[in-house]
């Protein structure tokens, strides 16, 4: 669920600064992240892409400090592997640029619109997310009003582009997936299309705060 539109060459030579993974910080992650436990200032991923350093994570064992969570703690989180990662390398994760993981909301919004609206202390600065959207270098196709790109009719923000790649690659023949039609995403993709951009955005984000629908 992921385009690679640029290069990344210098993901590869980013410096972890001896954290044993890289990965960017969730765009909408507000409520949802003090159910981990995670409240103000603390950062939650998202696991779209993550950079490891796997010399690190072999020294201090990570993976076996993953399956003892996964055995003795909890394995049944709502967001998966994404949960686990943020709980098991809590204050040891880098965090990495957003280009390298540049989500559907900001294809969806401009950044004084998302600024209106997201009011983060964690998160990038005006300045520097209008210079990461401007450079994104790796699109994740998150999931946007119950959609994906591969959807029949989708109104995912990333649609264009996808189709785009699409027709380049082998699988250009993809017979695209039945969308989800229930009421509440009906609904959304509704507003998305009629409705002042903030003002949607200021409804899809009561909504994602309270059922967690991205």
């Amino acid at each position: 669920d992921t385009v690679v539109v640029g290069n990344i060459k210098e993901l590869y030579f980013v410096d972890l600064q001896q954290k044993p993974i890289g990965m960017v910080p969730d765009t909408l992650a507000y409520q949802y992240k003090e159910e981990l436990g995670f409240f103000g200032k603390d950062i939650y991923y998202n696991a779209g892409l993550v950079l490891y350093d796997f010399g690190q994570i072999h020294e201090n064992k990570w993976e076996q400090k993953m399956s003892e969570h996964i055995r003795d703690i909890k394995a049944d989180y709502h967001k998966h592997e994404q949960d686990l990662l943020n709980v098991v390398f809590r204050d040891n994760i880098h965090p990495l640029q957003l280009r390298y993981n540049l989500q559907s909301i900001h294809r969806a919004a401009t950044v004084e619109q998302f600024y209106r609206v997201y009011k983060k202390e964690t998160y990038y600065t005006k300045e520097e997310l209008r210079e990461e959207t401007e450079n994104g270098v790796i699109l994740h196709f998150l999931r946007f009003n119950g959609e994906f790109p591969w959807m029949e009719n989708s109104t995912h923000p990333y649609a264009e582009i996808y189709d785009e790649y699409l027709k380049k690659s082998e699988w250009s023949g993809f017979e695209k997936l039945k969308k989800d039609n229930s009421i509440v995403y009906s609904i959304e993709r509704i507003l998305f299309k009629t409705i002042p951009r903030v003002l949607f955005l200021r409804i899809f984000k009561l909504l994602h705060d309270i059922t967690h629908l991205v």
